[in-house]
């Protein structure tokens, strides 16, 4: 299956949704595939897809069939798992959180003084430690909480701002 996909990181790529998994991790890692997934609940994802398609935010190579099944399985009512991604788009509207790839800046290498910069000066790589110890599955981050000033960060980031750190993180794929 090959998508278009209006994802800033995504510019310029075919999307191919695999339909040969990459070699289990271990024996016990039986998880069906994206695209076996998409075709079981293809109604499902079809019936989100038509209620969100009139919202001004929405766009369809970004809000593609992977993107709007992680909704159903999560809600598994239609009605929730609409509002779901309505919510969702939005949030990201507000926030600026499709507006450029950060995924390439390590945390730790936030530049600036705003509040996510400071976030991660405070913590430090001593606090947030990232490691992909296979190549082939996602990122591990290892918090160590004793080794962050917790009274610092408190005193440093206003309440407002507290947000803009954990987007940056959950952006970043933590």
């Amino acid at each position: 299956i090959f998508m278009k996909s209006s994802w800033p990181w995504m510019a310029g790529i075919d999307e191919a949704i695999s339909t040969t998994p990459i070699d289990p991790v271990v024996e016990q890692d039986n998880r069906p595939l994206v695209s076996d997934l998409i075709t079981e609940h293809r109604a499902k994802i079809d019936k989100i897809r038509a209620e969100v398609s009139d919202h001004p935010l929405y766009e369809h190579a970004k809000h593609d069939d992977p993107w709007l099944l992680r909704f159903w399985l999560t809600h598994k009512k239609t009605r929730t798992a609409t509002e779901a991604v309505k919510a969702t788009i939005e949030f990201r509207s507000k926030y600026n959180l499709d507006e450029k790839d950060i995924r390439h800046i390590p945390p730790h290498k936030v530049q600036g003084d705003g509040p996510v910069a400071t976030y991660y000066r405070i913590v430090g790589s001593k606090g947030l430690q990232l490691d992909i110890p296979d190549e082939n599955r996602g990122v591990i981050a290892y918090v160590r909480l004793a080794k962050i000033d917790f009274h610092k960060l408190t005193k440093s980031i206003s309440e407002n701002d507290w947000i803009r750190p954990f987007l940056n993180g959950r952006t970043n794929g933590l």
